[in-house]
This record gives C-alpha cells, sequence and structure tokens, in this order.
C-alpha cells in the first residue's frame, strides 16, 4: 500500500509523531538558523544555489503556523533569497 493512502500512517505524521521531514532535518547539519526556520543546502542538491527551508515547528500546511510564524518565515525566505542571489551572482 502507498505510504500516502496509509490513513495510519498519516495521521501519525499529522500529528509530528516519527515525522520523516522533521527527522531528515534533525538528522542533517543546517548551514543557518533563523527567525522561524533552518536552512538546509544539501551536499546532493540538484543546483547550485539550491536551498530549502524546514519550520522550526512542525507544521503540515502554511495555514497552520501563527500570524506571526508565517510572518517570520516569509522574512527568511527573502532573507535567503537575497544570499542565494549574491552568492551566484559572485560565480
Amino acid at each position: 500500500m502507498s505510504t500516502w493512502r496509509d490513513a495510519e500512517r498519516w495521521a501519525r505524521w499529522v500529528r509530528g509523531d516519527d515525522c520523516p521531514i522533521c527527522r531528515a532535518v534533525a538528522d542533517a547539519e543546517a548551514v543557518a538558523e533563523l527567525e522561524a526556520s533552518r536552512v538546509m543546502m544539501p551536499e546532493d542538491a540538484p543546483m547550485r544555489g539550491y536551498a530549502w527551508l524546514a519550520s522550526r515547528r512542525h507544521v503540515i500546511e502554511l495555514h497552520e503556523l501563527t500570524v506571526d510564524e508565517g510572518a517570520a518565515l516569509m522574512r527568511d525566505v527573502q532573507r535567503v533569497r537575497r544570499r542565494v542571489v549574491e552568492e551566484i551572482g559572485r560565480g
């Protein structure tokens, strides 16, 4: 059975029990700790400058963030975007 069709497993992940994304973030080294997120830039990234942000708190959907957390996450996104563009420009 597909993992996505396993209702019991999905319910555990939604609660944050053994969430594969949270587990991966905990096991990997972040390149930066920001206001609401951790910046992940894996060595095996698909392209130069590839980064992704992981919320500091387990959430499945963005609407689960508080207003303050959502605003902080957007500040983090903008900060990382500026930094990646600066680094790529140095080529």
